[in-house]
């Protein structure tokens, strides 16, 4: 009877059970299998990284995207580490197959016994990472439906996946803070050191992150990080791992956490925006996430030279210009802190002052700028002045750092000379200071003269003892600047700054800023005249000359300094920049075969002015524009087109884009291309005909882009060797080499002379009233342009008489550059092409000189235009009847 009554309960127990069963297997199937993530592609799982930028020579330079993660093999993660997590996470890991049915057990008994209120985590390793990997599927609230999702793709993840690359995956993608994924990345964010770098405390400080990446993390929450770090080592102490004394050394290690951004190499801002830009805008699905690499042409040290020239010109520029002022003032009453009943004790036994955590507050609110720091002043004495620092620094400000401030009236005019720091500076100022060279030298009996910061960087001789640093009253200039150096024989961008400072204004001068070059632009201006005849020798008439329109408007140009030389050699006026020869053979020439000449250098024909004042510059060009043209030059003759991404790579190092640009090849013997359309952008021509100058603009890519036809896959057949295309001869590029040299050694460009070489030709350019400032030069190895103007544009002033123009506003920021360009390089000239001729010439008619002649110099030609004409002695020109002036040219009739 009690035997049936028994077998009754247990058939409906089973029963019952039968049927729960069945429920749930219904429900497994119906509702929670459909919603779990398929698990076939766990092999080649794609994980976020983020979007890094390197220099040729494999140099970070930036990285963009939200997830920071260091992929790591299983090999490559320290047992230690791996001991940690095992510790505190999931001791059983090696033993189940992807649920825990002792902590199963364990967990449900501690949610009873806390009447149903305790949560004790039954999550395994496996488990966490489906949620890791599946977040949308698996979900992150805290129900009993999302355990059952875990535990179902945990178990299919145990059957395909082995133990230790389930391991490897969750160690790469757990969140562990402050944007780190993965304990490869937490290493460099929380320790600046690779994850095989750190020691057990620091690897059981990690291990404490995932499972509260806020509450436990050390940044934030210091006391509850380390109650949680000593107690993984205590876990890994009791499972063996590590030993009593290993233990109790690493209790006792201090916090050393600290918030690390991504460790560039350098800080190249304008470059990587570029990237940025252009990965967006060709991989917009996944640029942030796809773990590209991408590798530019730029050069580290080139790169370097090119920041601190621009930066170094523009201060240069502003204190020549006079000291502006502070950008704060603090009453003195504010400079004390409020009086507290303690104050006196805490100023003996607090590690920093009541007065000094005054001062800190009053400095939060500005922050460094530029390699800048600000200041409060605190006391100003007869000649320096004392000041509290950002950084928490007490700093003397010596009269070596003051005497430049000048009171800045406007451009062209400052105050009185400075006599003490009073006169400078008031107690309360916020100021920025700058680090400073201060030269120490042997005290003389002689009265110290002052020198300039040109006669500074010219000479080191003075020098008895080495440099030391002080601090130097400093401010952010106004005015901005950029400069753009590249390889002529293929376009490659070697340095590019696109203004003072990237973090202050994004907008990238060199590829965004159209201004007039002025006379940067003559060089292509007589590089057409040599075409159509003319020699360096040509004489031309620089007086004055009036012109009119068909509408009776009246233009008289006229030369920078208003003064006028008579008939000129052209290779002096080229030195000299004189407008009116520019504008004079530019007339003779024409202007459509002007315009049609100057785009086989790569401009625009829409944006150059169909008329006379082009022979002076007026177009608006980018430098990057400038300096494509002045590589024709470098080159001897070839177009190329800038270009700054070498190439794409995927996070497993498959070349995606590879660069293959045009290159100059002399020895091809190309045929002269003066097609002006080719200047044009692929596609851009055929737009012409059917649409306006703004579409035109909106339609076209910027110059440098790289040219899906020019780029390829290394192993592609396609990728074969292109060609720069030849668009003037080796004799013009070759004779205007030789004249921009004369730019350097007699002409407007003098300064340069100091880098001490024959190897280098350029042009200094500026424009109507000073707004913009120009130089550009080079050898046959790099050409480089430096710009420097305001954004808004006026005029740069001057300083006393002189006036700020291409050689002295721009031309130090090149030579800065080049003097770091050029170290230890040997000097690189083309060589002299065929059917160039040295001839002796009359240095005031530029016809070939009599035998006798003692004043006579030396010109180079093309054979076909050299001069067969002597001159004549001044007493036979008389007794022929002819003026001087009508001997100086072959084409004397057609002056005007």
């Amino acid at each position: 009877m009690i035997f049936a009554r028994t077998l009754r309960i247990s058939l409906y127990f089973l029963l019952l059970l039968s049927i729960i069963a069945i429920i749930a297997y219904a429900y497994l199937k119906t509702v929670i299998y459909p919603q779990l993530p398929p698990t076939d592609g766990l092999h080649n799982i794609h994980m976020q990284e983020p979007l890094r930028v390197y220099s040729k020579d494999g140099a970070a330079l930036a990285e963009f995207g939200d997830e920071r993660r260091k992929l790591l093999k299983f090999e490559e993660i320290p047992e230690l580490m791996i001991q940690a997590i095992l510790s505190i996470e999931d001791a059983r890991f090696y033993q189940h197959h992807g649920v825990d049915f002792h902590g199963v057990v364990r967990a449900g008994v501690s949610f009873i016994k806390s009447g149903f209120k305790a949560r004790q985590g039954a999550s395994t390793i496996t488990m966490q990472l489906t949620r890791n990997l599946f977040p949308k599927s698996i979900g992150r609230e805290k129900k009993l439906e999302r355990k059952f999702k875990e535990m179902l793709v945990a178990w299919e993840i145990e059957k395909i996946l082995s133990k230790n690359k389930i391991l490897e995956l969750y160690l790469n993608t757990i969140f562990l803070g402050h944007r780190a994924y993965g304990f490869g990345s937490a290493a460099n964010i929380y320790y600046d050191k690779e994850l095989d770098q750190l020691t057990l405390a620091q690897y059981a400080m990690l291990a404490g992150l995932p499972k509260a990446p806020s509450a436990n993390n050390p940044l934030r929450n210091p006391k509850r990080a380390l109650e949680r770090r000593n107690y993984i080592l205590k876990r890994m102490q009791q499972l063996g791992f590590i030993d009593t004394q290993g233990y109790e050394a690493a209790i006792a290690a201090p916090i050393t956490a600290k918030r690390y951004r991504f460790s560039k190499d350098f800080d190249a801002p304008y470059v990587a925006e570029m990237v940025r830009t252009y990965m967006l805008k060709n991989y917009p699905e996944d640029a942030y996430t796809g773990g590209y690499r991408v590798y530019t042409s730029i050069d580290t040290p080139l790169q370097k030279a090119a920041q601190q020239a621009v930066r170094k010109n523009l201060f240069d520029y502003d204190h020549r210009h006079g000291y502006r002022g502070a950008i704060a003032q603090i009453a003195i009453e504010d400079l004390l802190p409020p009086a507290t009943d303690n104050e006196q004790q805490a100023l003996t036994t607090e590690a920093v002052s009541p007065q000094e955590q005054h001062w800190q507050k009053i400095l939060e609110k500005y922050a460094p700028k530029a390699g800048l720091t600000p200041a409060l002043v605190l006391a100003v004495e007869n000649q320096s002045a004392q000041a509290y620092t950002w950084k928490h620094e007490q700093v003397t400000i010596p009269w070596s750092g003051l005497k430049w401030a000048t009171p800045y009236i406007n451009d062209s005019s400052r105050g009185p000379t400075p006599k003490t720091a009073a006169d400078v500076l008031t107690v309360g100022d916020i100021v920025f200071l700058k680090p400073a060279p201060q030269k120490v030298e042997k005290k003389v009996a002689k009265k110290p003269t002052e020198t300039t910061q040109e006669d500074t960087e010219a000479s080191t001789e003075d020098l008895s003892v080495p440099l030391i640093k002080y601090w130097h009253l400093a401010q952010i200039p106004q005015v901005e600047g950029a400069l753009v150096s590249l390889n002529p024989k293929n376009g490659a961008i070697l340095a590019l700054s696109g203004g003072f400072n990237f973090y202050h204004s994004k907008f990238n001068r060199i590829i965004q800023a159209r201004r007039q070059p002025g006379s940067n632009f003559k060089p292509f201006v007589y590089s057409a005249a040599l075409d159509h005849g003319y020699t360096p020798a040509s004489t031309i008439n620089d007086a004055p000359v009036v012109f009119t329109d068909y509408k009776g408007k009246v233009w008289k140009p006229n030369n920078y300094s208003h003064h006028f030389t008579g008939p000129t050699r052209m290779r002096k006026a080229l030195a000299k920049s004189l407008n009116l020869i520019s504008i004079r053979m530019m007339h003779e020439i024409g202007v459509q075969k002007a315009l049609d000449y100057a785009t086989r250098f790569g401009f625009e024909r829409h944006r150059l002015p169909p008329n006379l004042t082009l022979a002076l510059g007026t177009p608006e060009l980018t430098p990057l524009e400038i300096i494509r043209g002045f590589a024709v030059f470098a080159n001897g003759g070839y177009r190329i087109k800038p270009w700054f991404i070498e190439r794409i790579e995927n996070p497993q190092g498959k070349i995606l884009y590879q660069a293959n640009p045009q290159v100059v090849c002399r020895s091809c013997d190309l045929p002269l291309e003066v097609d002006e359309k080719a200047a044009l952008p692929m596609g851009l021509a055929a737009l012409l005909k059917e649409k306006t100058v703004e579409e035109i603009e909106i339609a076209k890519s910027p110059v440098f882009e790289p040219d899906p036809q020019n780029n390829s896959k290394p192993d592609s057949e396609a990728n074969q060797p292109q060609y720069a295309p030849r668009i003037i001869t080796p004799q013009n590029a070759w004779l205007m080499t030789s004249m921009l040299k004369s730019v350097i050694t007699e002409g407007t460009a003098v300064r340069a002379k100091r880098l001490k070489r024959n190897d280098l030709a350029g042009k200094t350019g500026t424009t109507n009233d000073q707004h913009d400032a120009w130089f550009s030069g080079f050898n046959a190895d790099i050409v480089t342009t430096a710009w420097v103007g305001f954004d808004q544009p006026r005029s740069l002033g001057r300083v006393g008489r002189k006036r700020e123009t291409g050689s002295s506003a721009a031309l130090p920021m090149w030579i800065h550059y080049m003097r770091v360009a050029l170290a230890g390089k040997p000097q690189h000239n083309l060589p002299r092409p065929a059917g160039i001729v040295t001839l002796r010439i009359d240095p005031e008619t530029g016809l070939l000189a009599r035998p006798e002649q003692s004043n006579a110099i030396s010109e180079y030609f093309e054979r076909r235009t050299a001069p067969t004409r002597y001159a004549q002695k001044m007493e036979d020109l008389y007794m022929s009847g002819q003026g001087p002036d009508d001997a100086g040219s072959p084409d004397a009739d057609q002056l005007f």
